[in-house]
Formats: C-alpha cells, sequence, structure tokens
C-alpha cells in the first residue's frame, strides 16, 4: 500500500491511506507528512486537533 489521498468525500472530509504502522505515531507522522505535501504547506502547520489515537481524525491546516 502507498500513502496517498484517494478520494474527497464532502468539501471537509478526505479518505486517506497510509503505509505505516500505527505504532509510536508513525502513521499520524506519515498522515502529517502527506497531507502537507498535498497542500503545499509545512509539515509544522499540520495538527491533529483529535483522534490522536483512533482512524477518524480531526484536522487543521494552517497557512
Amino acid at each position: 500500500m502507498t500513502n496517498e489521498v484517494v478520494e474527497y468525500l464532502g468539501k471537509e472530509y478526505l479518505k486517506v491511506y497510509v503505509s505505516s504502522p500505527p505504532d509510536d505515531g508513525k502513521a499520524n507522522g506519515e498522515l502529517k507528512k502527506l497531507l502537507a505535501s498535498r497542500f503545499g504547506i509545512a509539515r509544522s502547520k499540520v495538527q491533529i486537533l483529535s483522534g490522536e489515537k483512533s482512524r477518524y481524525k480531526k484536522i487543521e491546516l494552517a497557512k
């Protein structure tokens, strides 16, 4: 499996796949990296607001 944003589900939702395991926050780090790249922002501008240990997360992208 590759890291990719596969589908926009409405205006505020994305379906994303990451290949890293959820151990020690690796998947969250990969998610931040992927979203930062996708939206052309620094990785530090991607914040997980809720769902740190869940499949469903609330993310904030700052400019």
